[in-house]
């Protein structure tokens, strides 16, 4: 059930916050409702959906951006010992002041933070003070941020955009669950993040489509060993696309004679994959 909460105006002018896309930032609002009186919250992101986005369609998924916000530093996301997910907005008491809380159920539990099911990525981080809601009875003392002019500059300086950092953040997230011991550095990061903003700029290609084909690749026994990187995805994403659509649409491929037995070995395919490509 929501809860009544209070946002002090710094919220919508923080730097951090204001470097997502706008959907994911109103989904930080919304968590705040969501919630309980520590900053607790199931985050099933389905869950989440249904709390904060019942009538709305986004363009990003629920779980990509609670990703996004544990990026930043906003929430902690983490699995239970009854495997179910949990997160925390971050500092949250200390901006919310609430009138006789309801002790959280959550804050008892026994939770793995970082471990969060779907996706091992989460980089915990603390906003600034001044940064986040505040209850009733404090001013926030934060320095003033301009969203609009930090949005001017991060153009003028080529850098990517909010939607294609999600991106970026999201496919490392998938590979993670897949290759818990997969290692990107920051350069990385910013590179993936830097030709997802081509992908969406140059070839045209929306954030959902992008976000498809990124889960769609990294649940494919064959692919998700193979785009291991934004680069790699940006080349294959054509033949990507309709090979998810051709197996969506029900297609099979026919059965294989003799003369395709070797070539049905994994290992063979992808050389001959890479010999395509």
């Amino acid at each position: 059930m929501g809860r009544i909460r209070t946002i002090k105006p710094e919220f919508f002018q923080h730097q951090e916050l204001s470097s997502i896309s706008a959907e994911t930032h109103l989904l930080a609002a919304g968590l705040l409702c969501y919630a309980d009186d520590d900053g607790y919250f199931l985050a099933h992101p389905e869950l989440v959906k249904a709390a904060i986005f019942p009538l709305r369609e986004s363009s990003l998924s629920a779980h990509c951006m609670l990703t996004e916000l544990s990026r930043i530093g906003f929430v902690r996301l983490g699995t239970g010992a009854d495997g179910k997910q949990y997160g925390q907005v971050v500092k949250f008491g200390e901006h919310q002041r609430v009138n006789r809380p309801t002790p959280s159920k959550i804050a008892k539990m026994q939770i793995a933070w970082g471990d969060f099911s779907e996706d091992s990525h989460t980089t915990h981080g603390v906003l600034s003070e001044g940064s986040l809601p505040e209850g009733k009875g404090r001013e926030g003392k934060g320095r003033e941020e301009n969203p609009l002019s930090d949005a001017k500059k991060r153009i003028g300086r080529g850098e990517p955009s909010p939607a294609a950092k999600n991106l970026a953040a999201l496919l490392e997230s998938e590979i993670l669950h897949n290759k818990a011991d997969f290692q990107t550095s920051i350069r990385q990061r910013d590179k993936w993040a830097a030709t997802a903003d081509k992908m969406l700029r140059l070839d045209k290609r929306t954030a959902q489509d992008i976000e498809d084909v990124i889960r769609w690749a990294q649940h494919d026994e064959f692919w998700a060993p193979n785009v291991l990187s934004m680069d790699k995805l940006r080349k294959q994403f054509d033949q990507l696309q309709l090979k998810k659509k051709a197996r969506s649409n029900g297609y099979s491929r026919p059965a294989a004679s003799t003369s395709d037995i070797f070539t049905d070995n994994p290992a063979t395919r992808a050389l001959a994959q890479l010999r395509e490509d």
